[in-house]
């Protein structure tokens, strides 16, 4: 097929080219057909080129489901010491895992998809797995990791090779991905440089691969092309091809540019090879592969992707959902729910179409936990699948149990009436039950707490209190049996006769010497503590010395917890087989005090695992969430443990937590989105409410309230119906990443008091750690309030274990920083809440609001003046050293500055010689007798002027003056000196010795130029008498001025606005007035002898003569030449026009020989380096040069340029 291409490319060229052109392509011409007949045999050569690539049929396949799907299946996976991973195989339907129970140690597991539990084979790989990848014919399955892999043959699982991907650069860390050709006879690893590492079969050693630095590649699964993308999205398109004279090679055939905004990542292709689809987690986007034309894009999507065998269908993710599209119209068919998660690396690790595409498995991680899924088409979109499903046709309206049916579908009281119109859903066999399913019995409730009189032990429960599933109060219940009620009970919960309310705790500040102690929890009684070890548990007593060790010594089970018993010398143990397929579970009881072991107890043989276990308040059951293996559910299991046989469980719920109620009569779960109460007497699901996303529970000891709470809330919730109450969020933003990383919750044994141990982190740069115990109160309806602000402690700690009586706790700092070692510390109560334990607070009654040294005293409680008084007490906190004090700390000297008798202003106290009264003069001199206001005669004011006696030169001054400093009115003094007091000068300012007039005026105060004209506004006329207004102010000394004031050099006696002095023409009659006075007709600035308004010469020569008019001789003159300079003469013009006509012609010569062709020149072939663009006909082509016209093309053959039509 190339020699006939390369022969079809030389005649083009011979019958276009010139005539040495044509001479070169007839004799290569011939020299291709004698290849074609050399080289006819190479065509059925299986040596590097797909003979016949098989194609697999689409009968038998089903359509992709356009509805709903469900998980029909799921499996916890558990690695361990390697990656989660997993590949399916269309052919064999096989599913291979990874499984790495050691560390070093890796083994694939084979499975049939139609069944997990049955292992068809395992096999030792001595590579630590990232990848799985079959081949597309399902021949092969390759292992790879950490730059090592391994090829397995499929009919025998033998290895046929091993290898490394390391480049020669020896720089590379890790791969973008695998791809398989068609036929499974060759494997690229993506190395991102010399076109990857590529190696063909069967005996599958390093072949030459492409040139290309494309980052990502995949095969065409059926031809024997390759395509690249590179970072920038540019990529090429290879193929595989026999050239003559050189053998089989890739040649690079198309460039191109993967038009996008959604980022560049891996390659994936459909299997009839007809869309190239480039995913990232900024979008996917679908190109057509005959033009790379974009088909589909989208920004909400991310990789990866998987095509249905079919190829008429497509799967990625968007968010926690996957989408399916139709590749005919890239229209979306179907919608995936994702199981969502809350943690930072929740999300999909692997996805595909399998079993015919009526499955779709999903490996994908949640909160650090890893499931397979396998999801399964739903029709009635009941969340069940339809495999599973026994009620195929749930309404929507309704919510479907674990076997798909809704209300309207099952009676389970088998009383003839649907538990939907049920209202009596619990009426025993044995009574009859009328049409709304309720007997005679179930009809009676005489105190209307919903539970009838023939079940309810307090039959007068009030109708604002709630009651439990025997009609009991918490005014009506007495767990502890002390004969006072929960209600109000101070420690309802606990028969003693006083509980500790500790508002605040405070950490020791070195750890306790508690090597090992990990895992640490009391015995109910209080006397006995456990805690872990690697295979075992340690019995310790109330010193937490050692007691006695208990080993598990099963290595084909492991312990996953243990309980405490309520007796506080039984421990519950419970187990789970040690490799999680084997799916057996159970528990034994351990006599911790005579070191006995009770009877294996084997719950389950179809149990992968056993979680969240507890123990009823009575020791009766054991309660917990268990998943089966082989049915792909978890379920709620309850165990009675006086016969060990299971009472009941709940396959509709798998709860992540469980309580039991304090009387023992119910249980509480918590799923991730739903509250749910059983009954114990039969399992019965009493109550049922959908909440927020949450972890752990809480059950106040009154038993009214539920506090549901997770790293950043607590939400509690009425144990009524589970109605909403209130929130508490811990929510912080401080940092690239910030927020609670734990909260736990303990509410103090009198109910009062919830203690709430919050650890924060946060990130900028490094990370910052924080914890409090924050205490808060708890009112009659549950809600919270912060009792007092809590105290930050710079590091990470533990979940606190509190001492059974509750008078300490510990919890374990488990890393060493710059605050704290690692280890338990020690809490104990701080009453005061001031960071320092009781017992070793100096002053145990600091206020919340005072800060307090290491001693535990605050400044308020020292004594800093040793005078006997605390410093919050002491009035006077600076009382000399020995001195008499009063109860307040302060001394005479302290409130009675002057020792007068009488206190000073703002005295703090009366001293101890209890001065009097409010001393208005503090400053009395030894031997004054003072007044009752503490002031002698010298000090008081007698005339109220503000001066006091002893300084009052005016002692009389009257009250409607203003005194100055000597206590002298305006009536009593002359400030001027001038024997006219103040309050009658009008002149108050007049110079010593001066004469005055009556009001206290000089004539210079009134007269200022002296010239008997009075000033403007002058208070009087002066004991001179002056008389009218001076306009003229500032006459000079000895003018005579006239009336005005005014001396002749200040008028203007012509009116032109310049004054007599100032003005050169004292007669102006004319309005433009120069600043000298003159109007033009008044000036001859040329001197000639005519003013300027008739000068029409206004600079004629000094010395000449001027006529009538202004102008001389010689300026009459020159003014006739420049008349007669304004003509131009007729050849200047010609000559000009000349020039013009010249230019033009010049510019048109030059113009018609640019468009000359030259005939001469003939173009140059573009260097071979150059690049052009791909056309039509799949050949790159240039216009070189640019501009001229001449087309050149790239022979595909010779790589050279060759010049076309």
């Amino acid at each position: 097929m190339m020699t006939v291409r390369y022969a079809a490319t030389l005649l083009r060229n011979h019958l276009s080219g010139s005539g040495f052109t044509r001479l070169n392509a007839t004799i290569a011409i011939i020299l291709a057909a004698l290849m074609l007949l050399c080289t006819a045999p190479l065509q059925h050569s299986t040596t590097g080129f797909i003979d016949e690539i098989p194609f697999f049929e689409s009968s038998g396949r089903n359509d992709v489901h356009d509805g709903d799907w469900a998980i029909a299946r799921q499996q916890l996976v558990e690695p361990r010491y390697c990656e989660s991973t997993f590949d399916y195989d269309i052919h064999s339907d096989y599913l291979a895992t990874v499984d790495c129970p050691n560390y070093g140690e890796s083994y694939i597991t084979i499975y049939h998809n139609s069944d997990w539990n049955v292992l068809i084979e395992s096999v030792e790989s001595d590579i630590s797995i990232d990848l799985l990848e079959f081949s597309p014919d399902g021949s092969y399955l390759v292992a790879y990791g950490n730059l090592d892999f391994e090829i397995y043959r499929t009919s025998d699982w033998e290895e046929v090779f091993s290898g490394n991907v390391q480049t020669e650069n020896s720089y590379y860390y890790g791969i973008n991905g695998i791809t398989w050709s068609g036929d499974g006879e060759r494997i690229l690893f993506m190395t991102g440089e010399d076109g990857g590492k590529m190696y063909e079969g069967p005996d599958w050693e390093e072949v030459t691969g492409t040139s290309s630095t494309g980052i990502y590649a995949v095969h065409h699964p059926t031809e024997d092309i390759l395509w690249y993308v590179n970072n920038d999205a540019t990529g090429n398109e290879y193929e595989f091809e026999n050239i003559p004279f050189v053998g089989y090679q890739w040649v690079m055939k198309r460039s191109f540019t993967l038009t996008q905004n959604t980022g560049v990542g891996p390659l994936s292709v459909d299997p009839d090879g007809d869309y190239l689809v480039m995913s990232s987690e900024y979008g996917v986007s679908a190109y057509s592969t005959s033009d790379y034309s974009v088909e589909f894009t989208s920004s909400s999507a991310s990789g990866p992707v998987s095509f249905s065998a079919d190829s008429d269908s497509i799967m990625f993710q968007n968010g926690d959902d996957y989408d399916i599209y139709s590749t005919s119209n890239w229209q979306e068919i179907s919608s995936v729910t994702g199981p969502g998660g809350s943690c930072y690396s929740d999300g999909a690790i692997k996805f595909g179409f399998a079993s015919g595409d009526g499955e779709l498995l999903v490996l994908d991680e949640r909160c650090y936990e890893t499931y397979l899924s396998g999801w399964m088409p739903d029709d009635d979109s009941d969340g069940v699948a339809d495999v599973q499903d026994i009620c195929p046709s749930t309404s929507e309206d309704e919510d479907a149990d674990a076997k798909g049916c809704g209300l309207s579908q099952k009676d389970t009281d088998l009383d003839g009436v649907n538990d939907r119109d049920d209202i009596c859903p619990r009426t025993k066999t044995s009574d009859s039950a009328d049409s709304s399913g309720c007997s005679l019995a179930q009809l009676q409730d005489s105190d209307e707490d919903g539970v009838s009189d023939s079940d309810d032990i307090c039959p007068e429960t009030p109708l604002a209190e709630f009651s439990n599933i025997y009609g009991c109060s918490s005014n009506q219940r007495d767990v502890d049996g002390d004969g006072v009620v929960d209600a109000q009970d101070n420690c309802p919960l606990y028969d003693v006769s006083a509980c500790p309310n500790i508002l605040s705790w405070a950490m020791s500040s070195q750890p306790m010497s508690a090597d090992g102690m990990m895992g640490l929890t009391w015995s109910p009684t209080g006397e006995r503590a456990l805690t872990e070890e690697t295979d075992g548990i340690v019995l310790r007593n109330e010193t937490l010395s050692l007691v006695r060790e208990h080993t598990f010594d099963n290595e084909s089970r492991t312990v996953y917890d243990y309980l405490w018993m309520p007796n506080g010398v039984d421990v519950l143990i419970l187990w789970e087989s040690e490799y999680w397929r084997d799916a057996e579970c159970g528990y034994y009881l351990w006599d911790s005090a005579n070191d006995m072991i009770s009877w294996d107890f084997l719950v389950s043989t179809d149990c992968s695992s056993f979680r969240y276990p507890v123990v009823s308040p009575d020791g009766t059951y054991l309660a917990a969430s268990m998943y089966s293996t082989s049915g792909y559910s978890g379920s709620t299991v309850v165990v009675d443990l006086t016969t060990h046989e299971i009472a009941f469980e709940d396959e509709d719920h798998y709860p992540r937590t469980l309580i039991f109620t304090h009387d023992g009569t119910s249980l509480i779960g918590l799923t991730s989105r739903s509250l749910n109460l059983w009954d114990l007497n039969d399992g019965y699901m009493l109550q049922s409410r959908a909440i927020e996303d949450a972890e752990n529970l809480l059950l106040s000891p009154d038993g009214d309230t539920l506090y549901v709470y997770s790293e950043e809330t607590i939400r509690t919730y009425s144990m009524e119906s589970f109605l909403f109450r209130s929130i508490i969020s811990f929510e912080e933003d401080n940092g690239y990443y910030s927020g609670p990383l734990q909260l736990s919750l303990e509410f103090s044994r009198s109910s009062e008091l919830l203690y709430v141990l919050l650890v924060n982190a946060s990130y900028s740069g490094q990370w910052n750690y924080n914890s409090s115990m924050q205490t808060y109160l708890v009112d009659e309806n549950g809600s919270l309030q912060l009792a007092m602000p809590p105290d930050y402690i710079n590091t990470s700690i533990g979940r606190p274990v509190f001492f059974p009586d509750q008078t300490s706790f510990m919890t374990y700092v488990d890393d060493d920083n710059e605050y704290h070692e690692e280890g338990y510390y020690l809490w104990m109560p701080d009453s005061d809440g001031d960071g320092v334990q009781d017992v070793s607070d100096l002053c145990p009654s600091t206020n919340l609001e005072e800060f307090s040294n290491e001693d535990g005293c605050s400044w308020e409680q020292l004594d800093d003046d040793e005078d006997g008084v605390p410093n919050g007490l002491d009035l006077c906190t600076n009382t000399a050293y020995l001195a008499l004090i009063d109860e307040s700390g302060c001394s005479d000297i302290q409130v009675d500055k002057d020792s007068d008798g009488v206190c000073d202003q703002g005295a703090l106290s009366n001293g101890p010689s209890q001065c009097q009264g409010i001393d208005l003069c503090p400053k009395t001199t030894q031997g004054n007798i003072p007044d009752v206001d503490g002031c002698s005669w010298e000090q008081q004011d007698e005339d109220d002027d503000d001066v006091p006696n002893g300084l009052d030169n005016c002692p009389d001054t009257s009250s409607s003056e203003d005194s100055n400093s000597d206590g002298c009115g305006e009536k009593q003094r002359d400030s001027d000196g001038d024997t006219i007091n103040d309050h009658w000068d009008l002149c108050p300012l007049t110079d010593a010795n001066s004469t005055v007039d009556e009001p206290g005026c000089s004539d210079f105060q009134v007269d200022e130029d002296l010239d008997s004209v009075c000033d403007p506004g002058r208070p009087s006329t002066g004991p001179s008498n002056c008389t009218g207004v001076d306009t003229c102010p500032q006459t000079a000394e000895n003018e005579t001025v006239n009336a005005n004031g005014c001396s002749w050099d200040q008028r203007d006696d012509d009116g032109d606005g310049i004054i007599n002095f100032r003005d050169a023409c004292p007669d102006t009659v004319y309005t433009d007035i120069s600043p000298d006075g003159c109007s033009s007709w008044q000036r001859d600035t040329d001197n000639d002898g005519i003013n300027d308004a008739t000068d029409e010469c206004a600079k004629t020569p000094n010395g000449d003569v001027a006529n009538q008019v202004g102008c001389s001789e010689a300026q009459v003159g020159s003014a006739g030449a420049a008349s007669g300079s304004g003509s131009f003469s007729a050849p200047k013009w010609l000559l000009l026009f000349a020039g013009l006509i010249a230019i033009l012609g010049l510019s048109g010569f030059l113009m018609l020989r640019r468009k000359e062709p030259d005939v001469l020149t003939q173009p140059s072939v573009p260097d071979y380096a150059t690049r052009g663009a791909m056309r039509g006909d799949g050949n790159e082509w240039i216009e070189f040069p640019a501009g001229s016209g001449n087309q050149f093309f790239r022979d595909p053959i010779t790589g050279q340029w060759t010049r076309g039509k």
